[in-house]
């Protein structure tokens, strides 16, 4: 086919869908106050569910940007191929006036999940996705954050569980992150002796909070006590959780995942699988980010697994 044709047809097929900016009103509790949110509706021209992204960990923006990388962007692009709907937004901690906002000792998880329930309310709202079934796509910290939603509300039809917590609590985790790191070779000494500092104080700093010895204003890696403190139960618990999940869930994982553990994912998928539809997946040589080595973008395998999924689950909820 000529190049310039192929161009076109693409281009044409791209143009009878929507991308739609919108911005999401989240109101938090005082101290942490209303938080304008960018959102981003990439709607096909015939969709038949949408599914919502739940960030991981850090100040992630709506494509879950990781140096070069945007494996939001990645899978939601795919997700369109495949007639699925997405919503993507901006975490509360990547906009800077709302961030200043978050460093206060009172702040908690729970603030990020009013957040990501106000994104839901207010994508589900918009005419063009009042008839899609609502899916949940959370990554790492968000697998956490989905089930705490799916568990509740009853409009959504499925979750997707990428690279999330299941056995260890977050403590553990930064100090096996750290502990890996420092095992790695040619790591110049300098940087060894910071990391070695990191880890004491990490030692430190989660025994007190295990033994109920930290104080309201003790700080740690970006945050207070309180924070790391309600992480820590949430984490602690996240199977728990998963299995109060009573809709079906697609738990998936790389082998090449250096921050969750092949428990974690096991301990989701034992935990999920007794709910009718749920499946599971490991990919090979995949890291966290759902990249093989030496890539740019999220591996197609990944959003070809999610699709397939979506369009079974909702095969089965609605069958010819």
């Amino acid at each position: 086919m000529n190049k310039l044709i192929f161009f076109v047809l693409f281009f044409c097929n791209i143009c009878h869908g929507k991308v739609i900016d919108f911005i999401v009103d989240s109101y938090a509790p005082k101290p942490f106050g209303s938080c304008k949110l960018d959102a981003q509706l990439l709607l096909p021209e015939k969709p038949i569910a949408l599914a919502i992204f739940i960030h991981g960990s850090g100040a992630l923006d709506k494509d879950g940007t990781v140096q070069s990388f945007k494996p939001y962007k990645d899978i939601a692009k795919e997700l369109y191929e495949n007639n699925i709907a997405t919503v993507r937004y901006d975490k509360r901690n990547s906009i800077a006036t709302c961030a200043n906002l978050m460093n206060h000792p009172d702040f908690t998880y729970k603030v990020f999940v009013t957040d990501i329930e106000n994104v839901i309310e207010k994508a589900l709202s918009l005419e063009e996705n009042r008839r899609l079934a609502p899916f949940l796509i959370g990554h790492s910290q968000g697998v956490n954050f989905s089930s705490l939603i799916a568990k509740k509300d009853s409009r959504v039809m499925g979750q997707v569980l990428i690279a999330g917590l299941g056995h260890f609590a977050i403590d553990e985790t930064v100090m096996r992150q750290f502990e890996n790191i420092l095992r790695k070779p040619n790591i110049p000494m300098g940087q060894r002796f910071k990391l070695r500092q990191i880890l004491e104080e990490a030692k430190n700093f989660f025994e007190k909070i295990r033994s109920h010895q930290i104080k309201k204003d003790d700080f740690f890696m970006g945050a207070y006590a309180t924070f790391w403190s309600s992480y820590i139960k949430m984490t602690k618990n996240a199977a728990k959780t998963a299995s109060e999940v009573s809709i079906p869930s697609l738990v998936i994982q790389g082998t090449l995942d250096e921050n969750i553990t092949k428990k974690d994912f096991d301990a989701l998928v034992l935990v999920t699988k007794k709910v009718k539809g749920s499946e599971s997946k490991m990919f090979e040589d995949l890291d966290h980010l759902m990249l093989s080595p030496n890539t740019q973008h999220v591996s197609k395998k990944v959003s070809e697994k999610i699709s397939k999924w979506i369009k079974g689950i909702l095969s089965n909820h609605h069958p010819k």
